[in-house]
């Protein structure tokens, strides 16, 4: 039972700016549950729902993030302030809550044995978690009977607070406003990162190291992989080109101070087969809508072709590729629905592609029905229709970027349920093996 001091600290906490692009932070640092590799089968999981775990951080070797160690001197400031001592703090920490008793037991004695928040001299590990269960009933206190590291501790709460007290990004527009770019950006809000040395779960620029961007999924293709399926594609590619990405001021910390949460992998990316030559009649063809469904999800894939003329006068197809979830699986109290976007430029007369990029398409619920229903004619939403935000995360530009390379990446990008509906769509087939 939380004190009305301690509650206040918590709401204060809570309300600052400097929390927030915390929780964004930590959020976007977003650790696998399955070895390494992401299996989303709902909308806005990343930006709403993927769960946070303090425990990951208090396993023996683990480090702290930097972000977290800065704002725990805020929340020490706080807690001194409102005068809330080690035990209250410690019973809020160790403590179990009953509604969540079955996940948060587990995790919460592991880093009471683990985590050196609370050690024991002249101990055994059993007679330890004998004393921890004994001060969770009341039987002993905390401070008279461990040897207390403080800083762990607000480092717990810290955590502890983002895992259980989850202040949740609302939407886009969210990240948006708060975004803060010091590095040279295009109209898209893209900086160059074509030199970036990239890692698991960022990439170093300059002398900062930046977590990728809350949306990108950052799976591993294969277990001898040490960046993700993605940027090994592009990483692959050979010829010069030019690599973007958004840049987050808010997701950076010295490269000194860099931290890696991520797990090795068992899946093996088998890759795709691709007969290009069949769609592309589809686009001589001039054919604007193709959309294709999975008859037990009934979730669809949309390619959107529109036709071009660049500077030159030369032809090209902007070919768009969007992922559109069965609204039947929508929560109820959702209220806008995201979706995973990839465009591309592609050149008949050469059969390469100019450049690609990802973007996540944001809808109101009630619009993003109409478009999956594809009634137009009675709702004046077209299955075309752009979200009303439209939030770009990466793209590559290069002269010859083959069909192969566009396919490969849309499969990265796309979640799990819609890879097979989108190379059938294109005539290929996308083959994964777990």
């Amino acid at each position: 039972m939380k004190s009305k001091k301690l509650k206040q600290v918590i709401e204060k906490i809570m309300r600052s700016q400097d929390y927030w692009n915390l929780n964004y932070y930590m959020r976007s640092m977003k650790r696998s549950q399955h070895g390494g590799v992401f299996n989303i089968k709902h909308p806005n999981m990343f930006l709403k729902y993927y769960p946070f775990s303090a425990h990951h951080f208090f396993i023996p070797n683990a480090e702290i993030p930097f972000p977290v160690l800065v704002f725990s001197r805020k929340a020490i400031s706080y807690i001194y302030a409102a005068n809330v001592g080690e035990e209250e703090l410690l019973e809020y920490c160790f403590g179990i809550n009953s509604s969540k008793a079955k996940t948060s037991y587990g995790s919460k004695m592991y880093i009471a044995s683990c985590g050196k928040v609370i050690t024991s001299a002249n101990r055994t590990e059993i007679e330890h978690m004998n004393a921890v269960i004994d001060a969770l009933e009341g039987r002993i206190n905390f401070t008279d009977n461990f040897t207390i590291n403080y800083d762990r501790l607000i480092y717990l709460f810290v955590l502890l607070l983002i895992e259980e007290s989850i202040l949740r990004i609302n939407d886009v527009h969210e990240v948006v406003v708060n975004e803060h770019f010091e590095e040279p950006v295009d109209k898209y809000g893209l900086t160059n990162v074509t030199k970036a040395d990239f890692k698991r779960q960022g990439f170093v620029l300059g002398n900062q190291y930046y977590l990728y961007n809350i949306f990108f999924d950052t799976s591993l293709g294969n277990p001898t992989s040490k960046t993700p399926a993605t940027i090994d594609i592009i990483k692959n590619i050979e010829i010069d080109l030019e690599i973007r990405m958004r840049c987050d001021r808010n997701l950076a910390v010295p490269i000194s101070k860099m931290v890696n949460t991520a797990t090795t992998d068992f899946q093996k990316w088998r890759g795709i087969t691709l007969n290009f030559g069949n769609f592309e009649n589809q686009l001589i063809n001039a054919k604007e809508t193709i959309v294709h469904y999975d008859e037990n999800t009934m979730h669809k894939v949309l390619v959107y072709i529109k036709r071009g003329t660049d500077h030159t006068g030369k032809i090209f197809y902007h070919l768009n590729v969007e992922q559109l979830w069965n609204p039947g699986i929508l929560l109820n109290d959702e209220e806008i629905v995201i979706t995973n976007y990839v465009h591309g430029t592609y050149y008949p007369e050469s059969e390469t592609f100019e450049h690609i990029d990802y973007s996540v398409n944001q809808y109101e619920k009630a619009v993003y029905k109409e478009k999956y229903h594809d009634s137009a004619e009675t709702s004046g939403v077209s299955i075309g229709e752009y979200g009303n935000h439209h939030y770009k995360i990466w793209c590559v530009r290069g002269r010859n970027l083959t069909s192969r390379i566009w396919a490969e990446l849309v499969c990265a990008t796309l979640d799990v349920p819609f890879r097979r509906i989108f190379m059938e769509t294109i005539d290929g087939t996308y083959i994964e093996e777990d």
